[in-house]
Order: C-alpha cells, then sequence, then structure tokens
C-alpha cells in the first residue's frame, strides 16, 4: 500500500510540476525520495541475504549481550525453562512453532527490560534411537553389546544435536547455545539419581510385580503418557464355561427329561487370554438370568444347554448374535456365590465365580473373565483375595512354555490370539469383529498389551491431587490469551495414580538398584548417590562397563550386610525418559525460584507438562512454573494431521528455501507463519495457501519500509516541532497508544494479536489519513516544512522496526543497515 501510494502520488506531482515550473524549479523543488532498500528480493537472494544479516547484525551475540552487559545488570531476570526437543532426527515444523515461539518471548522480554535467561536442552535417551540402530544393524537390539549400542545410540544423538541446533539459530532463535542441556550428559544424569534417591527415601519410589501396557514391539513397559488411543478392530468372542456344582440352580429350573449342562458366558474382546483365565466375576445385586438358546436348532440336543446372563444384557446378545433366547430363571447376582466352573485350558481344574466392584452390566454379558496377570481391575480382585500371580506372557509378547507346546512362541496379538480362537472352538458362541478405541506405541504405532512384570513405580497419587491444588488455588495462567486449558491439566493430574518409570532398555539413566542372590532388591538414597558419584567421574556408560560388586562401594556393602564373596546383579532397567526430562527444573537450572514460563505444545499436556509437575512438587512441594503457554499442534491446510502416507507433510526448509514448485519465504516467512498462525488454538494451519497470505503480509511490511527510509532520505535529523501541523501530532499521538498496545501484547503473548493490530496501523492510521494529507509537504514543500514531515516519518519507521524486531529480526536489521543515521544495525537492534 506504502508503495503504491508512493508511486501514484508521485505520478500527480510530477504532471502539476511539469505543467507550472521550469525545468531547473523542478530540480530544485521536488524531493525524490531515495533508498537502497530493496522493495522485493529475488528468490535466489533469500538465503543468502538471510545468512549475510544474521552475521552482520550479530545475532549470536545477543543472548550474551543482554545477559551480561554491565548496564544491564540491574534489570529483572525472566527465566524459559525449554522443554528438550528429541535427538532424533531432523527439524520439522513442530519444531519451529516451538523454537520461534519462545524467540518472541526472549527478545520481547529483552526489550522490555528484563535479562532472560534461556537455555536451550536436549532430550538424548529413548526407544527411536534404539530402534533406528536395530534397523542400521539389521538384528534385534538385544542381539548388540550394551556398550556398543549406547555408543552408537550417543553418535546418533549428538549428530541429531547438531543439525537441529544449526537449523535452530538459522531461525535466528535466542539461546545460550555455548550451554545447551543434554539429558544423557554425566551431570545431568548425577543430578537425576540423586533426585531419585530423594524420592526413594521419601517412601515414593517402590518396585512391584502387577499389571502393565506393555509393547511388545518396543520390547518394554509404557506409561499411560507413551499411549495413542487409535481405532482398533478387535475378534470379540462370546465364550461359554461349564459350571461344575450347577445343581441347585439347575434345580430351579423345568425339569426336562434331557440331561442339562449350565454354562457362564461371557464376552471378550481379547480372547487370547482365555487360557489365563483365573475367575468369572459378577456383581452381586444385578439380576441376572437362566437362558436357553433357541437359534439352530440348539434346544433339540440330546443334552440341554443353558447359560448364565445378566438379564438388562439379553437384548444385546440376541441383536448381536441373531440368537433367540428363553427365559427359564431368574436370580440375583450373590447366588452365585461358591459356583465353580472348569477352566478354558486345563480341564480338570475348577476355577470360582467372583464378586467384584466393576463389573457393569452395560456391555457384554454381566459376567467377566477375569485374567489376573492382564487387567489392572483383574488384578485388584487378586490381591484382596491374596491370590498369586503369574503371567505366561513373554517380553516378545508371547506366550511361554507353561502353556503347552501349541501355544508356546505365538504372538498373542496375531497368530496366538487366532489360534485360540481355534482351540476354544467348541466353547465359543459367536465371535464378531469389534471396533473400539484401543492403545498403541506411540513411537512404533502397534498395539500394546496389558501385562504383569516386576516394575518400579512412583506414586503420585496424593501427589497429583495436591499439585492440582496448588495450581488452582494460584490461578496459574494454563494455555494460551484465548484458551484457557487449565482443566486438561488439572484432569491428568488428578486422575494419576502410579507413575511406571522403568523401562526394559539400555539408552537411558540406570535405575540405581541391585539384586542379591536371594533375589532380594538393594537400593537407597546412598547407593543412588554413590552410583551417580562414579558417573559423574567416569561417564553414563560406567554402569554398563563394570560389575556390580565393582560398583557398589565396600562401605555400603558392608552397610547392607552384603558378604564380599556374594554375587550381585545389576538391574537391567532403565529410566523413563519423561522422568529424564521431568526433572529440568533441577538438573539443567541453578536457580531454585520457579521459572517464568514453560511454553510447549497442546500434546504435553499427557508429557511434560505432568512430569515436571509431579516430580517437583514431589520433591519440593512447590509447583516449577509460574505459566505455562501452550502452542498449536501442526496441520495441513485442511486441518488434517501431516503424514508421509498422506503427502502432505510441509518441512521448515520448504518454507524458508522453496522447491521447483514453491517460493522461498526465507526465515522472517517462517517466523511471520508462527506468529500469525502458530501460536494460539490447537491446530496451526501450513500449506500454500497459508503461506500465500503470509507472503502477502511479508510484502507489505517491505513496502512500508521501502517507502519510510526513502521518505528520510538526505534528512539530518533536524528535529522540528511545529505547532501548525496537528497531523504529525496525531500519528505521534496514534504511534505511542499502538506502542503500549504492543507492549502490552508482548507481556502477554499476544504475538497474533500484535501482527494484526501491525498490520493494520499500516493501513491506518500511517497510510491513511496521515501519508496521504503528508505527501504535498514531502516531495513538494519547504525545506522546513519536509524536514518537519521527515522527522516524524522518522521517528515512526524506528518505532515501527524496534516493535517489528522480535518477530522478524532479519527485516528490522535490513531496515536499520539502510537507515541514513543508524552505523551499526547490531547496537540498533539492541536499543529500544
Amino acid at each position: 500500500m506504502c508503495g503504491a501510494l508512493w508511486k501514484n502520488s508521485m505520478n500527480t506531482y510530477h504532471i502539476k510540476f511539469r505543467r507550472f515550473c521550469s525545468k531547473s524549479v523542478r530540480a530544485n523543488c521536488i524531493f525524490l525520495p531515495k533508498t537502497s532498500f530493496k522493495k522485493f528480493i529475488k528468490s535466489r537472494e533469500r538465503a543468502r541475504l538471510d545468512s549475510e544479516l544474521a552475521c552482520l547484525a550479530k545475532f549470536e551475540e545477543f543472548y550474551n549481550w543482554q545477559l551480561n552487559e554491565s548496564t544491564r545488570q540491574s534489570f529483572p531476570i525472566f527465566e524459559l525453562l525449554d522443554g528438550p526437543p528429541y535427538a532424533n532426527g531432523d527439524v520439522h515444523v513442530g519444531h519451529a512453532i516451538n523454537k520461534i515461539l519462545k524467540d518472541f518471548v526472549v527478545r520481547s522480554q529483552v526489550y522490555s527490560g528484563k535479562r532472560v535467561l534461556f537455555r536451550p536442552g536436549w532430550d538424548c535417551h529413548g526407544l527411536p534411537i534404539e530402534l533406528k540402530i536395530a534397523r542400521d544393524n539389521q538384528q534385534k537390539v538385544k542381539d548388540t553389546s550394551l556398550v556398543e549400542t549406547r555408543k552408537a545410540a550417543r553418535q546418533i544423538a549428538l549428530h541429531s544435536i547438531a543439525s537441529q541446533e544449526n537449523s535452530f539459530k538459522r531461525w535466528a532463535v535466542t539461546a545460550d547455545w555455548t550451554n545447551p542441556y543434554h539429558t544423557m550428559d554425566k551431570k545431568y544424569v548425577a543430578k537425576e539419581l540423586r533426585l531419585f534417591g530423594e524420592l526413594y527415601k521419601l517412601k515414593m519410589i517402590y518396585q512391584t510385580f502387577m499389571p502393565v501396557y506393555w509393547s511388545p514391539s518396543s520390547f518394554t513397559a509404557l506409561a499411560e503418557s507413551e499411549l495413542d488411543y487409535m481405532d482398533h478392530s478387535s475378534t470379540a468372542a462370546f465364550y461359554r464355561f461349564a459350571i461344575i456344582n450347577s445343581g441347585f440352580i439347575l434345580s430351579k429350573c423345568k425339569e426336562e427329561e434331557r440331561p442339562t449342562k449350565l454354562y457362564a458366558l461371557v464376552w471378550t474382546t481379547t480372547p487370547w487370554t482365555l487360557p489365563m483365565n483365573n475367575a468369572v466375576a459378577y456383581k452381586k445385586d444385578a439380576i441376572y438370568t437362566v437362558v436357553e438358546l433357541l437359534a439352530d436348532g440348539h434346544y433339540r440336543r440330546p443334552t440341554r444347554h443353558l447359560y448364565i446372563l445378566a438379564k438388562d444384557l439379553i437384548s444385546n446378545f440376541e441383536k448381536e448374535t441373531k440368537i433367540v433366547t428363553r427365559i427359564l430363571l431368574t436370580f440375583v447376582g450373590i447366588e452365585l456365590e461358591g459356583l465353580v466352573y472348569r477352566s478354558a485350558m486345563f480341564s480338570d481344574l475348577a476355577q470360582p465365580f467372583i464378586e467384584a466392584s466393576h463389573v457393569t452390566t452395560a456391555v457384554g454379558t454381566g459376567l467377566v473373565h477375569l485374567s489376573y496377570a492382564h487387567g489392572l481391575d483383574d488384578f485388584k480382585v487378586a490381591l484382596k483375595l491374596g491370590e498369586r500371580v503369574r503371567c505366561f506372557v513373554d517380553e516378545w509378547g508371547c506366550y511361554t512354555r507353561d502353556l503347552g507346546h501349541d501355544l508356546e512362541g505365538k504372538n498373542v496379538l496375531n497368530e496366538g490370539n487366532d489360534l485360540v480362537l481355534k482351540m476354544f472352538r467348541k466353547n465359543i458362541i459367536y465371535t464378531h469383529q469389534y471396533k473400539h478405541r484401543y492403545p498403541y506405541d506411540w513411537r512404533t504405532k502397534q498395539p500394546v498389551i496389558i501385562r504383569s512384570s516386576k516394575q518400579w513405580f512412583i506414586d503420585v497419587s496424593q501427589v497429583g491431587v495436591e499439585a492440582a491444588r496448588k495450581i488452582k488455588i494460584e490461578a496459574l495462567p494454563i494455555g494460551s490469551p484465548h484458551s484457557d486449558k487449565t482443566e486438561a491439566l488439572l484432569t491428568q493430574l488428578k486422575n494419576r495414580i502410579a507413575w511406571c518409570i522403568s523401562r526394559q532398555r539400555c539408552w537411558g539413566t540406570p535405575i540405581p538398584a541391585f539384586y542379591r542372590e536371594d533375589g532380594s532388591v538393594v537400593v537407597g538414597e546412598d547407593i543412588s548417590n554413590a552410583v551417580a558419584e562414579s558417573i559423574e567421574k567416569y561417564g553414563t556408560d560406567i554402569w554398563w562397563e563394570c560389575t556390580a560388586n565393582e560398583l557398589l562401594p565396600t562401605k555400603l556393602m558392608n552397610k547392607y550386610g552384603i558378604r564380599a564373596e556374594e554375587k550381585l546383579e545389576k538391574s537391567c532397567d532403565i529410566l523413563d525418559v519423561w522422568m529424564d526430562s521431568g526433572v529440568a527444573w533441577a538438573s539443567a537450572r541453578q536457580r531454585t525460584e520457579p521459572v517464568d514460563l514453560i511454553l510447549e505444545g497442546v500434546d504435553q499436556f499427557r508429557g511434560w507438562f505432568q512430569s515436571l509437575t509431579l516430580t517437583s512438587f514431589a520433591l519440593n512441594k512447590k509447583l516449577p512454573y509460574k505459566c505455562i503457554y501452550v502452542h498449536a499442534f501442526a496441520v495441513d491446510e485442511n486441518e488434517q494431521k501431516m503424514s508421509k502416507s498422506l503427502g502432505n507433510v510441509v518441512s521448515p526448509e520448504l518454507i524458508t528455501d522453496g522447491s521447483l514448485k514453491d517460493e522461498p519465504h526465507g526465515v522472517d516467512g517462517l517466523r511471520l507463519w508462527v506468529a500469525q498462525f502458530g501460536c494460539e488454538g490447537d491446530k496451526a494451519r501450513i500449506g500454500s495457501s497459508v503461506m500465500e497470505e503470509v507472503r502477502r503480509n511479508y510484502t507489505q511490511l517491505r513496502a512500508s519500509f521501502w517507502f519510510l527510509l526513502g521518505a528520510v532520505y538526505g534528512y539530518k535529523g533536524v528535529i522540528c516541532c511545529d505547532e501548525k501541523f496537528y497531523i504529525d501530532r496525531y500519528i505521534l499521538q496514534e504511534l505511542a497508544k499502538f506502542t503500549q498496545r504492543c507492549l502490552k501484547n508482548w507481556s502477554e503473548y499476544r504475538f497474533p494479536l500484535m501482527v494484526n493490530e501491525y498490520m493494520q496501523f499500516l493501513q491506518h492510521p500511517l497510510n491513511s489519513p496521515y501519508i496521504n494529507s503528508v505527501k504535498n509537504r514531502l516531495y513538494c514543500g519547504l525545506l522546513a516544512e519536509r524536514q518537519n514531515a521527515q522527522s516524524t516519518l522518522a521517528k515512526i519507521g524506528l518505532n515501527l522496526a524496534a516493535l517489528l524486531a522480535p518477530i522478524l529480526p532479519h527485516l528490522v536489521a535490513e531496515f536499520f543497515m539502510h537507515h541514513p543515521s543508524i552505523k551499526d544495525a547490531a547496537v540498533a537492534l539492541r536499543e529500544f
């Protein structure tokens, strides 16, 4: 708009001067704006210009200057804690949203008179890197030396860190790049182990055998936060258990000449657990029925078969199976007490009917097949009864030899499930495909199972409730300016009971526990501290390089009554990666005060936001932050999740550098997209149509800067304060009000609103009415009149540039480099 206005107005005044003035008079009177600032940047120049501007404006020195400059030492501290990205692979648009948005915060806080602490970090441990090593070696990780696997994993992490850091720097992200934190560094790991010891001392960490989510594709336990619930189709089955002592129920049914058998009818979506059936659960106050099936001539068989199921679920059963039933008897669930039935797998084994509170008459048959090792509610029943729980599924998700030759080694989710359906077909009444939401491993995208194993846990039931209460009392802002997401975190915290922190891998932080010959575990705060000291001295691989007896100091062996000749075993488990990143509040910083801000994507409600909150509150009884800003999740322009299979992935490099089909937008184009679309809400749209809108706005910004620079050509900095020019006073007043709104938007992290108001200010009041009114003086006025206009325009230009600096530092640096009164763009970028 500014450029078009300038061109049109110049044409008009050229015509008037040609009509009334001689050539010499026109040359002496008319002002011809001039600037070396380019209105348009050619595509091939974009990357080179970004690099040159970053160098000339000394972007990489900005962080050190704002923090350590002597004149700024009295300024208050603002601390932003970096939620570490995973050190695997190249950057994606999610990284761009996160890191660029953090840079908006850092720069705006610096310009607001703060000294900012922002130490970038990387989450280095975890399964994806181990799986990558396995793929590269074309073998399973367990067949590789653990130390060699760790060394290879470390190299992958370091390579990814270097690659990602280069991208972040190219995006002009301001941070303490000389001192990043890595969760694999020995000092970080040592601090984490000391915190583990403190938690154990508080009796919050314990080891037990219980059902956990288990990923056969990753060969490890998973926490709830590591699951994705996806659409899934399971083979569901109505299965019958033959009741042994059914006489007293059958005696109440109408007598017939035919022999009668009574069955308990259950419904399960996991037929693979039927060989491990331990009991059938019922609801004591529910109404149950004895029915006869009338389909396919069942009632004509020599032996009459009767079935028990809940009365409320008969219609559901008939609708699903298309089998008509006839009710023979109705009774209350408590009458099932004392009944036993034949095991599905072992016909000579009798199993009990058990009353359980989790049984419902809303789905299934009202009778629930229990497998203690493969269900959370099932396990609670076993604990209540004092029953022994055994698991016959190994870490690969396959049946063990305990269940016989036929099932041994069969994967329970695939051929094992099919084989069970075949083996037990005699007692399967009906099967069907049941579509539901099912937990998947969020890394491998493969379904998980519930499997009992010995794991380490943190008891966070009370901590989560207390932390949620604290957040509510202090009314901490959580979400974004337009979306309060406090309840999302509170719900997660209050519903968290036990956090499974052990993983059966090697690339991670070791759990500092030792096992004696009798199987008992040796663990304690002093042991954690001793291991931490060794790691800090010799490196993190020391746990895998030395024997247990070498790692445990003699004084501790004596303290725990361990004989010198006794052979100890080290724990083979590592800590959950959420534990790694979750202690960043302590391991990645020196200050003990809560950080001013954490800023991450909406997906972190189930991850880092929880682990950070729970670990800090467990140890300190205080929250580690004052505010949580939640940004959007990148999707394509149709709001679909980006996926390689869909071909809709947009990379940051495509935005900055372009392709054969797409023009480059440069770093500032990427940053402008983040400011406009990536900050608020749940979805950040990106695609060709979205970037076209970004391009138009960026073009308008360049045109405005081009006009403002051209307008001050030849201006010597003379300050004019002529009272008769009301329009100058008006625009400066509007500029002052606009500046205050920008500062307010900065402090509230309202970057989209700031950009929107900025673009509006360029239209009104800057273009109209001010420039429309001042062009006479600027182009054709007397020297004093022109300088008065130039004085105002110079102030407008410098203010507008400063206000845009946190968002588009390259464009602002370029503006300063071409400004006639500015000698050093780097210095100008540091003044506000």
